[in-house]
């Protein structure tokens, strides 16, 4: 095992943890990976991304997307604006398409897929398997595994330095870190740590490395990367108020370095500051805090509540800004500095909620007018929109459309061969795949020239 904190001072021994040996209680209590995030968004200030990022949109969800069985993590490349999140109950990693929000490949990893994390230098990504003791790479540009790593008992959390390619997995019950050397796929060494490593972070513009502990007293251990070493361990416990602070997620911003750590059992975050190693302030969350992120490009740190909620911190004032309701139970949050897009991963509903982004355009249909039909003559027009989120959705909001014509809700075109001559006034609304959804309308109207159909037949009566 490397060098780092010395087995007699780590605590407790494992088998003795309050949470107990079998590491099946822990996941049940805690399944939160927010370290990952802090990659996604620290490689985004490396040149990788601009570092001036798009105009943020407003705090609310604009998409859910829906992935696998009980996701656990999430990571963003901002250099192409992937999201890669991990699917425990599935074994695979789901991945999206940041300008759609769709889901555009599945990929089969080993058992029990917990953390992820991306290199946007190299476009690689690294999955912890917590079932199997491996880490999974795969190849960004064919979402192909090209290596298995052997990466100690049960692996959880991963963070990678893209400015060394250096990767770093917390390792459970075994309190240690796994340090992997990226441009070989091979372990180079342990680094022990405090009681239970559970999240991971890294500070690439320092080559600092952050580790929580989520047992006991709670603690983060700062680890310096060049030489593996553990250089401070801060408490997270502070008074009778903050015992048991269970501090979980943990992010870092490389432009201040400033680190951010959720702690599951008091409802707090702790702020750290990177130059003393000491916790500078405590901002009050939701319930069951789990993964945080921050923006490196704003300054904006996201964190993900078990009670479905986000908080949104406003890291120059340690505020909380904006509260807002995501999916049922939150557990891991990612954001992609280019953007300033948030991407919220929901353990129980199995669905991404989107937060944020830049802001899009308002939805509206753009057709003005119709053009005029001729009675007895095939028809066609075709109904355009603009903004919101496409695909789109077109219908009849009021009136009726010439006997004789349809709308094709999915394409917005209307055809068919009209009956009768006349004006028919009626209002198309349409809708788009927005979570939740917009909706526009415009009145239109549709002239048919000629002569009326002729129906022929026997009068009856007098």
């Amino acid at each position: 095992m490397g060098a780092g904190v010395p087995v007699a001072q780590r605590g407790m021994n494992v088998r003795t943890r309050r949470l107990g040996a079998d590491s099946g209680a822990l996941r049940a209590r805690s399944r939160a990976l927010a370290s990952l995030s802090a990659l996604g968004l620290a490689t985004g200030m490396l040149g990788v991304a601009s570092a001036s990022a798009a105009a943020a949109g407003p705090n609310g969800v604009t998409a859910t997307i829906a992935v696998g069985a009980a996701p656990s993590a999430v990571a963003v490349n901002p250099a192409t604006g992937t999201v890669y999140v991990t699917n425990s109950g599935a074994g695979t990693v789901s991945v999206i398409d940041g300008s759609t929000n769709t889901v555009t490949a599945t990929i089969a990893v080993g058992g029990e897929p917990q953390g992820v994390a991306v290199n946007p230098a190299t476009g690689t990504v690294y999955v912890t398997n917590y079932q199997d003791g491996t880490v999974s790479v795969i190849d960004g540009a064919t979402n192909a595994v090209t290596a298995t790593i052997a990466a100690g008992s049960n692996p959880w959390a991963v963070a990678v330095n893209p400015a060394t390619g250096t990767v770093y997995v917390t390792d459970v019950p075994q309190s240690s870190v796994a340090v992997i050397d990226g441009s070989t796929n091979t372990l180079t060494t342990f680094i022990g740590v405090w009681n239970y490593p559970y999240g991971v972070a890294v500070n690439p513009a320092t080559n600092t490395v952050y580790v929580t502990s989520v047992v006991g007293d709670g603690a983060v251990s700062v680890i310096d990367g060049a030489a593996n070493t553990v250089t401070a361990v801060i408490p997270e416990s502070a008074g009778p108020t903050r015992q048991d602070p269970e501090p979980y997620g943990v992010a870092v911003n490389p432009a201040t370095g400033t680190a951010y750590v959720a702690n599951n059992g008091v409802r707090d975050v702790a702020v750290i500051d990177g130059s003393t190693n000491t916790v500078t302030a405590t901002i009050a969350v939701g319930g069951g805090p789990q993964g945080v992120a921050v923006n490196p490009a704003t300054g904006t740190a996201y964190v993900a509540n078990g009670d479905g909620t986000v908080s949104v911190i406003d890291g120059s004032t340690d505020t909380v800004t904006a509260t807002v309701t995501a999916g049922s139970d939150p557990v891991a949050v990612a954001v992609n500095p280019a953007t300033g897009t948030a991407y919220v991963v929901n353990s129980a509903d199995n669905t991404v909620s989107v937060i944020g982004g830049p802001v899009s355009t308002p939805l509206a249909i753009t057709t003005a007018a119709l053009p005029a039909a001729t009675a007895g003559t095939p028809y066609t027009a075709t109904l355009a929109a603009t903004g919101g989120t496409p695909p789109y959705r077109f219908s009849l909001a009021a009136g009726y459309l010439p006997a004789g014509l349809t709308l094709n809700q999915s394409t917005g075109v209307i055809s068919g061969t009209p009956l009768v001559s006349g004006t028919a006034d009626f209002t198309i609304q349409v809708t788009d795949t927005a979570s939740p959804a917009n909706t526009a309308a415009r009145p239109l109207s549709i002239t048919t020239d000629g002569c009326a159909r002729t129906i022929t037949g026997t009068r009856h009566g007098p």
